[in-house]
C-alpha cells in the first residue's frame, strides 16, 4: 500500500513554488542582462567621447596640413625672390579670404611685420605679436603653429600658421596665416555632439582656442587641470572634473601637427543614467513579474491541471527546437500561453535562420575584403618593386615610391567615400592635379569607373603630373595642362576616350632611358590588344591619349558586395 504525504500543498502552492522558481532565475537573469546592456551603452558612450576627440585632432589637422600646403605654395612666389613686396601684398590679398583669415609675411632678421593684408600696403606695422612661433620656423626651417596670443595689428585673440620662405637656401621671410580661434569653433560644432558632451581644443600652454560650451567667455582662459589633460593616455577615457566643476568623463587626443590637445567631456550624470534606468526597469520588472504570478496562480489552480500538461509538452517542444501548433482547451489564459510558446518557438527559429543567413553574409564578406587586400598589396607590391629597381639612386626611389602610394591612398579615400561602388574620373584626376588647379582644366562627360580602375586612373595621373612638373607644362609659370574625356559609340560598343595635352610648356623630348612611369602609362589601364594607349613627347608638348571600351571600365551600381 503506497504511503500518502503527511502534509499536502494546494494546487495554487504548487503553481506558486513552481512560478517562483522560474521567475527568480529569470529574474536574476534579467537583471543581470540589464546592467550587462547598460555597460554596452556606457562603453559606447565612451568609445564616442574617445572618437569625438579623435576625429576633432584628424579635422584640424586636415585644416592645418591645407593651410600649410597653400602657405608653402604662395611662398613659391616670384614677388617674393624679386623682393617686389606691393606685389606680393596684392597676390596674399586675393589668397586671405580663401583661407578665412590674414596673411603677413615677417622678415627673418628685424621679426618686423612687413605684409599684413589687414591693412593696406604701405601701412606701418609693428613686431609679430609671437616671436616665439616665428623664431621656431628660423630655427627649424619648416612650419610651426602657434599657442593663443593676442594680435599686435588685429588687436584680437589669434593662432597662427607659419612657414619658412628659402631663398638660395637661407630662410629670408616667415610666411604666415593668422586666424581668430572662433573658426576652430566651426570645426567643433560639425561633430553635431549629443546633450551632455562638450568638445575643446588647447593650444601647447592649456589654454583653451575653441569649446562648444562657454566657448565667447572661456577663450584665452588657462585651464588649471592641463597638466592632467598633458598626461592623459590616448584611448583612455578618466574620470575628472570640468572647468565648470562638474564630474565628467574625458578622453584627450593630440594634434600631429600643432601639438594642440583635443578634449571631449560626457557628464557622469549622462554616463550613469543607462545602470540607473536598468536598475529601476529591473526592480519594477521583477516586483510586478511576482505581484502577478501570486495572482495567477490563485485563479488558474481550479482549472488549470490539463493546461498546464498542454503548457508543459508545449515548452519542451520548444527546447527541443521544434516548431509548435496552437492548442485549444477550455482555458483562455492558457491558450494564450500556449499561442505565445508558438509565437516563440517561430521567432527563435526565424533567429536561427536569421543567424545563418548573418553567418553565411560574413564569409562573403570576409572572402571579398580579402580578396581587395590582396589586390592592394599586389599593387604596392609591383609600385615598391619597380620603383626600386629603375636607374634611381636609393633616396630618389624612396622618395618616388612615397608619391606613387600617396597617388593611390588618394584613389582608396575617394573609393571608401562611395562605399566602393566605383569613382568618377573627373573627381579621380581633379585630386590629383589640385595643387595646380589654375592651370589644369577637366572637360567631357564625367564617368564613374570600377575600384581596380580608378586605381590606376590615379597612378596615370601621377605620373603625368609628376613629369609635367618635372620637364613639362607644370615646370615653368605659363604651361596648362588639358583633361578632355569622350564617349565614342553607343550600348555595348562605347568607347571612352581619354587625352591628357600639355601647352605652354617647354620644349620637351623623348625619354632617353624607358623606366616604370611610362611602363605604368601603357599597361595601366587594359584596353583592347590591338589598341594601346599613346603617349606622345612633341615639342609642344607631351600627349598621352587612352581609348578604352567603356563597358571593361565602368562601374555598375550596386555591385558591390562590401556597399551594404
Amino acid at each position: 500500500m503506497a504511503s500518502t504525504p503527511s502534509r499536502a500543498t494546494s494546487l495554487s502552492t504548487h503553481l506558486v513554488a513552481f512560478a517562483a522558481a522560474i521567475l527568480v532565475p529569470l529574474s536574476i537573469l534579467s537583471g543581470l542582462l540589464l546592467v550587462e546592456e547598460a555597460h554596452l551603452k556606457r562603453q559606447q558612450m565612451e568609445d564616442r567621447i574617445i572618437g569625438i576627440a579623435a576625429d576633432l585632432a584628424d579635422d584640424i589637422d586636415r585644416e592645418l596640413s591645407y593651410i600649410v600646403t597653400t602657405l608653402a605654395t604662395l611662398a613659391t612666389s616670384p614677388a617674393l625672390r624679386q623682393v617686389d613686396l606691393s606685389t606680393f601684398h596684392a597676390q596674399a590679398s586675393a589668397v586671405a579670404p580663401l583661407l578665412g583669415g590674414r596673411i603677413v609675411l615677417i622678415d627673418s632678421s628685424s621679426l618686423q611685420q612687413i605684409v599684413n593684408t589687414l591693412v593696406p600696403w604701405s601701412t606701418p606695422l609693428p613686431a609679430t605679436g609671437d616671436i616665439e612661433t616665428a623664431q621656431r620656423v628660423l630655427d627649424t626651417a619648416a612650419p610651426q603653429v602657434s599657442n593663443y596670443f593676442v594680435g599686435t595689428v588685429s588687436l584680437a585673440p589669434t593662432v597662427t600658421v607659419e612657414v619658412p620662405v628659402i631663398v638660395s637656401g637661407e630662410v629670408l621671410y616667415v610666411l604666415g596665416f593668422a586666424m581668430h580661434p572662433d573658426r576652430l569653433l566651426a570645426i567643433l560644432h560639425a561633430e553635431d555632439l549629443e546633450p551632455g558632451r562638450v568638445a575643446a581644443v588647447y593650444d601647447g600652454n592649456g589654454v583653451i582656442l575653441a569649446r562648444t560650451l562657454g566657448h565667447e567667455q572661456l577663450v584665452g582662459r588657462q585651464n588649471p587641470r592641463y597638466e592632467e589633460m598633458q598626461n592623459a593616455t590616448q584611448d583612455l577615457v578618466i574620470k575628472t572634473i570640468s572647468i565648470e566643476g562638474e564630474p565628467v568623463l574625458r578622453a584627450v587626443m593630440r594634434s600631429g601637427i600643432s601639438g594642440w590637445l583635443m578634449v571631449s567631456n560626457l557628464s557622469v550624470d549622462v554616463a550613469e543614467a543607462p545602470m540607473q534606468s536598468s536598475l529601476l526597469l529591473w526592480g519594477i520588472g521583477t516586483a510586478a513579474a511576482a505581484l502577478l504570478t501570486l495572482v495567477l496562480a490563485s485563479v488558474m489552480a481550479r482549472t488549470l491541471s490539463l493546461p498546464i500538461n498542454q503548457v508543459s509538452m508545449a515548452a519542451r517542444a520548444i527546447g527541443r527546437g521544434e516548431r509548435i501548433a496552437p492548442m485549444r482547451s477550455h482555458l483562455n489564459e492558457a491558450n494564450a500561453v500556449i499561442d505565445a510558446l508558438a509565437s516563440a518557438g517561430a521567432a527563435i527559429a526565424e533567429r536561427a535562420e536569421a543567424q545563418k543567413r548573418w553567418e553565411r553574409r560574413q564569409s562573403l564578406l570576409l572572402a571579398e575584403l580579402n580578396h581587395r587586400v590582396k589586390n592592394t598589396l599586389t599593387v604596392v607590391q609591383a609600385l615598391a618593386m619597380r620603383s626600386l629597381t629603375d636607374n634611381h639612386t636609393m633616396a630618389a626611389a624612396r622618395t618616388l615610391l612615397f608619391r606613387r602610394l600617396r597617388a593611390l591612398a588618394r584613389a582608396q579615400d575617394i573609393l571608401v567615400a562611395s562605399n566602393w561602388q566605383g569613382a568618377a574620373i573627373h573627381q579621380i584626376v581633379a585630386t590629383e592635379l589640385s595643387l595646380f588647379a589654375e592651370r589644369a582644366s577637366i572637360e567631357g562627360p564625367d564617368v564613374v569607373v570600377t575600384p581596380t580602375v580608378a586605381q590606376a586612373v590615379a597612378l596615370v595621373t601621377h605620373e603625368l603630373a609628376s613629369n609635367a612638373l618635372k620637364y613639362g607644362a607644370l615646370s615653368n609659370g605659363t604651361g596648362r595642362v588639358n583633361v578632355t574625356l569622350s564617349i565614342a559609340g553607343a550600348g555595348e560598343t562605347a568607347r571612352l576616350r581619354f587625352r591628357w595635352q600639355e601647352v605652354g610648356g617647354p620644349p620637351v623630348a623623348p625619354p632617353i632611358h624607358k623606366g616604370f612611369g611610362s611602363i605604368l602609362l601603357e599597361r595601366a589601364i587594359v584596353t583592347d590588344l590591338d589598341v594601346k594607349p599613346l603617349l606622345a613627347f612633341e615639342r609642344d608638348g607631351v600627349t598621352y591619349y587612352m581609348d578604352v571600351p567603356l563597358a571593361a571600365i565602368a562601374a555598375v551600381a550596386g555591385s558591390d558586395p562590401l556597399a551594404a
